[in-house]
């Protein structure tokens, strides 16, 4: 929007141009909603998500959609490109986690399995463990995966 005010040329003029660019190279330039978008900024978005992930531990995609202004799936593809690189994260049913929440969450399911006096089901340590009555899709994709691991 910024761009045709300071070229003196028409808004028209340069969403063409843009998508002349991300035609012909789609490697460096995305067109997401009318907007430009380059590896860089997906680069810098990864370090700023990741530094929010070290704060919280934990980050929903739909949140981190919402805050960036971009799709749920464009988001979960470009960070997923960028974990292990730019992103020390773990994606696991929507939701990014650091390696130190999920080992955190580890050592307390085998806690709570060690504590188990009688067999126990799934649904039944994830709410000892994450302190719920009910827990949601979220963790739960997590927490059988961390169980399967255990097993």
């Amino acid at each position: 929007v910024d761009l045709p005010n300071h070229l003196q040329v028409d808004l028209s003029h340069c969403q063409k141009q843009a998508r002349i660019l991300a035609d012909e190279d789609p490697d460096r330039f995305l067109l997401v909603e009318e907007e430009l978008i380059t590896p860089q900024y997906f680069d810098g978005l990864a370090a700023e998500v990741g530094e929010l992930l070290q704060e919280t531990g934990q980050v929903a995609l739909a949140e981190l959609a919402v805050r960036f202004a971009l799709s749920v799936d464009l988001l979960s593809q470009k960070l997923n490109q960028r974990m292990g690189t730019h992103l020390d994260a773990h994606l696991e049913g929507g939701l990014l986690y650091t390696p130190a929440y999920v080992a955190r969450l580890a050592a307390q399911l085998r806690g709570a399995l060690r504590a188990a006096a009688s067999p126990l089901s799934v649904s039944a340590v994830s709410s000892q463990v994450l302190g719920t009555k009910k827990t949601g899709g979220t963790h739960a994709a997590l927490v059988q995966s961390t169980l399967e691991e255990l097993a």
